[in-house]
């Protein structure tokens, strides 16, 4: 027992020395070294020259001075995900020149006497310090940070630190005078007083606050102060994404950074206001809440006294807004981008609408308005079980115009997403737009897409997830500025087989994804307007074969088809795309990742060309393909050894060539000569065998004399000293008796006679396929005529076996690939452990078991 625990120890130590033993990976001139996730409990050697190192996820426990001594010349030091749980005070006295300081996801409390000993004075180029997820602080404890550490730190220019339950910020902050950034990452709010950042209102560099992702205890009151954010007097940027506080608490807080404002200074100017997900539907369960919210103009009276470039408050279950919020902002000049997606409010008519748009004159700078993933209601069409075609109605000459006046700046354009029934029968005028660049109008329900869109100079025009199968020509056939055109999974395949052909209006677009749309076939007139683009995705469709009509788009450089169902390319594309590849300065690109291709003798051109071509293929020509007997391997890989794999391909190719080409009466003696002479043992073993004829057996049952005929080159020594002695003990051990040439052929006695009378008596053929049995011309003989006597006379095919040893495939010669396909194989292993399951796989091929 005492024995098996050493053995037991001795292997756990083995292993923890060898998981400590991992070398940092470390850069040629030596200043990167990076040793994360190596079981370190310490920091191993380096060299003196390093500048950055990354020892987080080890299980370091604690820091002090002498850790560091050799790395003066430090810059970056990433220790997070360690254990750490004591720093000793003058741990980085020594690294003047560290700049970014990372001790996140440790145990270290800061609020411990211990961590505030710590002093940062000797770091005067410390720019970023991670503490985050380090303290786990009782809830009715108040959390006072140490005052000295933070005090220390006069040069920091972004400090990531948890927000406990209870903070207090001590006099101290007000040294930290370059403070531009600060993140709370482990954040917990249970009571934030209007005074708690009073230390931080001389701080006029510090522009960013997160505070995103703060949790709410539901066991505790808790009590949030509107005025909180009163000192920070210089913020630009203000983060409570994911903040449990409901939206209407998000709007009272704000009202700290419009304490500032008076009757000269009207408004706060800021850059970010992310305000998404501030009202989450879990708060249904926690707390007695409404999820719902209706926004009035009461709610957001210090909301419009803020001039924000980017505000975000999507999610938070609005459901509406009241006329008169939106546009009585007391400043729209600084509004840029704008985001209501994930809300569930529809702009009704007429008074809602008048004061959207009223809200899009004012705000003459937006560039960005995001209005996606809002649902009402599923128009009734999307229930039914079958959608009924409406008949093609002939278009009117007049049709109405509906102007969308949103500004000269705007850009960008997001309607993705919008369940709710429309019907559209009038033109959108989108000429007060000059710069829109990008539309998204993808996966909303238009129940009819029979309209124009006018004076819009759009480049990038989303449309997938609409209907057109029946319609759509009208809307596509107005996108004269369109560049980049995307109308995936929009029913394409329906709308090509009802002759509607969507593009073929179209004018100057360049690039067009129509993935994911069922299309198995794509004919030219489904293309017709398509001819100037350049790049055409057609992934994640069912194509089996190159689509014809991409033969006419002349100005085609970049094809995708990756994931279609391609198992190779005919030879009049692989011709067109090597004419295309031929353009000056115009290649041709094609991607082609995940379609199955196939290894065959009918594809074995194909595998060829896609193995040399120049065509700029994607995945670096790593295809994968599947043989005739459904394996699968790397193309490449059947390209380097096709004899291997298809040999029998390039042999049906040699006889059909030489049936028809024909030859001269002279060159045909010749060859009659040389075929005489290089198969005289097989002529000679032929009348040898027509007059030694064997009588037929009895009732079909044949007596072997004996087991199996093993045929090896008398130049392999490996057979005479290994594989033999083990063949004579196989003989003794199941009482059976083995034929080869050496032992049981007579000297004296002509050896092709001998063979003709042996081969008929043996149940089995084996071969031991070696260096020396490739080189051996007799062995190729013997080879060839014991297939002949059981192949093609006898047309038996399961007695045959090859043992192969130590070769090289590559060189394996035709005659014996050609024989490949009829035997059984084992290949000899090269450890010693694996030799008895190759005598006992001998042993069932040879009927023994």
């Amino acid at each position: 027992m005492n024995t098996y625990l050493q053995l037991v120890l001795f292997k756990v130590s083995l292993i923890i020395s060898l998981s400590c033993c991992l070398p940092c990976e470390v850069s040629i001139d030596k200043t990167k070294a990076d040793c994360s996730n190596r079981g370190y409990d310490h920091i191993p050697p380096l060299s003196n020259l390093t500048e950055d190192l990354d020892i987080s996820g080890n299980v370091i426990t604690q820091l002090d001075k002498t850790m560091f001594l050799n790395l003066t010349k430090l810059k970056f030091l990433n220790l997070n995900w360690n254990k750490i749980k004591h720093i000793d005070k003058d741990t980085f006295s020594g690294l003047k020149l560290l700049r970014n300081l990372s001790v996140g996801h440790n145990k270290i409390n800061i609020l411990q006497e211990q961590f505030g000993e710590i002093r940062f004075t000797f770091n005067p180029k410390l720019r970023v310090l991670d503490l985050s997820f380090n303290t786990n602080s009782p809830l009715n404890d108040d959390a006072i940070y140490p005052d000295t550490v933070f005090g220390s730190l006069t040069y920091l220019q972004e400090l990531r630190v948890d927000l406990l339950p209870n903070p207090i910020f001590g006099p101290g902050f007000t040294n930290m005078t370059q403070l531009n950034r600060l993140v709370f990452k482990d954040c917990v709010l249970m009571h934030i007083a209007n005074d708690t950042f009073r230390n931080f209102r001389n701080l006029e560099l510090l522009t960013y606050l997160d505070m995103s992702n703060c949790q709410v205890n539901n066991r505790y009151f808790v009590k949030i102060e509107t005025a909180f954010l009163q000192y920070f007097t210089s913020l630009q940027y203000l983060d409570l994404s994911y903040t449990s506080i409901t939206f209407p608490v998000a709007m009272d807080i704000l009202y700290g950074l419009t304490i500032t404002t008076n009757s000269s200074n009207r408004v706060r100017k800021m850059e970010v206001l992310n305000l998404y997900n501030v009202n989450p539907f879990i708060l249904l369960w926690m707390y007695n809440v409404d999820y719902t919210v209706k926004v009035t103009t009461e709610m957001t009276r210090y909301y419009r006294q803020l001039c924000v470039e980017d505000i975000n408050v999507g999610n938070n279950g609005i459901v509406e807004i009241e006329v008169g919020t939106l546009e009585s902002f007391d400043d729209f000049s600084c509004l840029k981008r704008y985001s209501l997606s994930e809300n569930n409010f529809i702009f009704t008519f007429p008074h809602f609408a008048l004061s959207v748009m009223t809200f899009y004159t004012k705000s003459i700078h937006l560039e960005e308005l995001d209005y996606s993933y809002v649902a009402i209601k599923f128009p009734k069409e999307m229930n039914d079980d079958v959608k009924k075609l409406p008949a093609p109605q002939k278009q009117s000459s007049f049709r109405c115009v509906m102007p969308f006046k949103f500004g000269q700046n705007m850009r960008y354009l997001r309607l993705s997403h919008l369940v709710f029934p429309f019907y559209l029968d009038c033109d959108f005028d989108l000429s007060s737009s000059p710069e829109l660049y990008l539309l998204d109008v993808s996966q909303t329900t238009l129940l009819n897409t029979d309209f124009r869109i006018r004076g819009g100079r759009i480049k990038y025009m989303n449309v997938s997830g609409m209907d057109f199968a029946t319609s759509g020509r009208l809307l596509l056939g107005s996108l004269t500025w369109v560049h980049r055109l995307v109308i995936q999974n929009a029913n394409l395949d329906h709308a090509f087989s009802n002759r509607n052909y969507v593009f073929k209006d179209v004018k100057k677009i360049e690039e067009v994804d129509m993935s994911w749309n069922h299309l198995n076939t794509l004919e030219e007139e489904s293309v017709q307007g398509l001819e100037g683009v350049n790049n055409l995705i057609l992934s994640w469709n069912f194509f089996s074969d190159f689509p014809d009509g991409l033969y006419s788009l002349r100005n085609l450089t970049e094809i995708d088809l990756r994931h279609n169902k391609l198992t190779y390319l005919r030879k009049k594309t692989r011709t067109w795309l090597e004419l295309m590849n031929s353009r000056p300065e115009r290649n041709i690109k094609m991607l082609m990742n995940g379609n199955p291709f196939a290894c065959t003798c009918d594809t074995l051109d194909f595998v060829f060309w896609i193995c040399d071509t120049r065509v700029m293929l994607d995945h670096h020509n790593n295809y994968s393909c599947i043989l005739p007997n459904g394996s699968v391997v790397m193309l490449r890989h059947v390209n380097d050894n096709y004899q291997l794999y298809l040999g029998s391909c390039q042999n049906e190719s040699f006889w059909l060539v030489f049936a028809i080409s024909g030859i001269s009466i002279l060159l045909l003696f010749l060859v009659s000569s040389a075929f005489s002479f290089k198969y005289r043992w097989k002529i000679q073993y032929y009348f040898w065998r027509k007059i030694n004829k064997q009588a037929p057996p009895v009732n079909g049952v044949m007596n072997y004399m004996y087991k199996a005929f093993i045929v090896f080159s008398e130049d392999d020594w490996w057979s005479r000293n290994s594989f033999f002695p083990k063949i004579e003990e196989l003989e003794v051990e199941h009482g059976v008796r083995f034929c080869w040439q050496e032992r049981d052929f007579s000297q004296e006695m002509y050896q092709l006679r001998q063979l003709s009378e042996c081969l008929p008596n043996c149940e089995k053929l084996v071969f031991v396929i070696t260096e020396e049995f490739i080189m051996d011309n007799w062995c190729e003989f013997l080879l060839n005529t014991c297939i002949k006597e059981r192949v093609v006379n006898r047309n038996k095919c399961d007695c045959l076996v090859m043992i192969f040893k130590d070769i090289d495939f590559r060189r394996v010669p035709e005659y014996v690939t050609g024989a490949y396909k009829y035997c059984s194989t084992i290949t000899y292993p090269e450890e010693e452990n694996d030799i008895d399951n190759f005598w006992d796989e001998l042993r069932q091929k040879l009927s023994l078991l």
